[in-house]
């Protein structure tokens, strides 16, 4: 009979775990898909804001992107000299 009783226990352990197990699934779940919200808002926000920046000042961002370039391309050709 303690065994029988034992065995109801564990089950009813293992099912209590399971089910927070579960919940706790879901709940990140959710945030995760609240995050994935916030941050896709914020980037095609930046993004706009980036757009409307280049449309008013084309040379400096053409010379910036220029710079950019070249600097990335330095940084590479050292690292293949090394």
């Amino acid at each position: 009979m303690q065994n029988s009783s034992l065995g109801h226990k564990v089950d009813n352990t293992i099912a209590s775990s399971k089910s927070m197990a579960v919940d706790l699934m879901h709940d990140v779940e959710d945030r995760a898909s609240e995050y994935y919200d916030i941050a896709r808002k914020e980037v095609k926000k930046v993004g706009k804001e980036t757009e409307v920046l280049i449309k008013k000042n084309p040379l400096l961002s053409i010379a910036l992107i220029g710079g950019a370039a070249y600097l990335i391309g330095r940084f590479y050709a050292a690292r293949r000299r090394s």
